[in-house]
């Protein structure tokens, strides 16, 4: 009842029932000796286990011997599935068992039961202990081991473990890590597996690290004999921290072909912080990443084209997330008129009203966006009242626009004022035509036109 390396009662498998309470797990192994790691099917009906037995036939000349007694059994996978009534089968062997000559343990049965991942030193490995799966066959039994090339090492590789999203874990000691077995993750793409990556510190010590296990809440259990436990292996619980990860990513279009703009030029302005430019690629694509709990400015600039911005926030993001945003830049037509809505001057006044302010504002806001840009602003009246005097008064319209713009920090060289008066009608309404108001009003505008780029 005492295992002679350790002076330890051998291993048997118990299940956490309560919040502080284990109880030994109701399982007939068939034998007296080591029960160890255990998994479990999705669906909770049938586990596949890991055994020590002395078999019936031990070839005692392939048995490792110890100052005249005997040492070492080669361990064995055997399997149990819970029956109706919810008590555990007799004991099955994994097909691919041969006490006498290896062993096979660890056993991991996917999520589907169609694969069984397991170690075993059976010959052929890299070395030590290789990491095999075996494929469920349409008959329901176990296809041949397949070794898993990719991940196994000279040393040895042990217990492992996929999570919910297809990541794969397990030990080795056979890579560069932190000493004796480390714990390693691996992304599996497109059937490869990539290149292992330690987990690193504090999940591995320089000790041994192992039967790594992660649950969809983003928690999970391992076990190590690292030098702050109780006992030799030690089962040692923890909680994955959630790294948030954003990104922005988006498309520069053409707004009025709505073709994307290859070579436009993106900035990211993060407010009280950096700024980030990237030229979009040949579809007009872009991409930055983004720091949480932040906001930011987004513009598009391209010679010959107006620029477009728009604003984006990551605070109150409490998952990663990739937030998309696509600019749209209109093409500069030189000498275009570009009516701007809503000014509107007091009768016979020139002076600058609180409504026509904010318009006015947002052509400021559109000469902070192009640099480069020059305009002229008109002003325009309708046929009604001496065509001279009309003419002096849009003049004066005109230029009280202009004043305020460059009040607001426009660099007075870029901005000329133009009074047209009755000059440039849009409609029938000449002198001495009658006209309804709203003929009239449609004349009595405010346009910008871009003169240089």
């Amino acid at each position: 009842s005492i295992y002679g390396w350790t002076g330890n009662p051998y291993l048997r498998l118990y299940s956490k029932t309560g919040s502080d309470s284990v109880s030994l797990f109701p399982l007939n192994a068939g034998t007296e000796y080591h029960v160890g790691p255990a998994s479990f099917s999705a669906d909770g009906q049938q586990m596949y286990f890991t055994l020590t037995r002395i078999p019936e036939h031990l070839d005692y000349t392939k048995v490792k011997i110890l100052k005249g007694k005997l040492a070492t059994v080669n361990i064995e996978i055997y399997s149990s599935r819970k029956d109706g009534s919810g008590n555990w089968g007799t004991a099955v062997p994994f097909s691919y068992n041969k006490v006498n000559d290896y062993s096979v343990g660890d056993p991991f049965i996917s999520s589907d039961g169609q694969r069984l991942y397991f170690s075993s030193n059976m010959p052929g490995g890299k070395g030590g202990t290789d990491l095999y799966v075996s494929q469920q066959t349409d008959k329901g039994d176990w296809g041949l081991p397949v070794n898993l090339k990719e991940v196994n090492t000279p040393g040895n590789e042990r217990s492992p473990f996929f999570d919910a999203d297809n990541n794969f874990y397990f030990s080795s000691d056979g890579r560069v890590g932190m000493g004796g077995l480390d714990i390693f993750s691996a992304k599996v793409i497109g059937g490869k597996i990539s290149e292992p990556q330690n987990l690193g510190y504090p999940v591995n010590s320089p000790q041994d690290d192992f039967t790594f296990n992660l649950n969809t809440a983003g928690s999970g259990y391992f076990s190590s004999n690292r030098t702050d436990g109780l006992g030799s292996d030690d089962i040692y619980s923890f909680t994955r921290e959630q790294v948030l990860a954003f990104s922005l990513s988006g498309k520069v279009y053409n707004k009025v072909t709505g073709q994307p703009l290859s070579g436009a030029m993106v900035t990211l302005n993060k407010t009280g912080g950096s700024v980030l430019r990237v030229e979009t690629d040949e579809t007009g694509a872009f991409k930055f990443k983004l720091e949480k709990a932040s906001d930011y400015g987004l513009t598009g600039e391209k010679t010959n084209f107006r620029s477009d911005g728009t604003d984006l926030t990551t605070k109150n993001l409490t998952s990663s997330a990739e937030i998309k945003k696509d600019l749209y830049l209109e093409p500069v037509e030189l000498n275009k008129a570009i009516r701007l809505e809503n000014i509107y001057y007091d009768f016979d006044k020139s002076n600058i009203r609180a409504d026509a302010a904010v318009e006015l504002d947002k052509l400021v806001k559109i000469m902070q966006d192009n640099p480069t840009m020059w305009i002229e602003l008109g002003s325009h009246t309708d046929s009604r009242g001496n065509d001279a005097y009309n003419l002096a008064l849009s003049q004066r319209r005109a230029e009280s626009a202009v004043q305020y713009i460059i009040s607001r920090g426009i660099n007075k060289n870029r901005i000329e004022a133009k009074g047209y008066g009755e000059t440039r009608l849009l409609n029938r309404c000449t002198n001495g035509v009658k006209c309804t108001p709203a003929e009239h009003q449609l004349n009595r505008r405010t346009e910008f036109k871009i003169t240089k780029q």
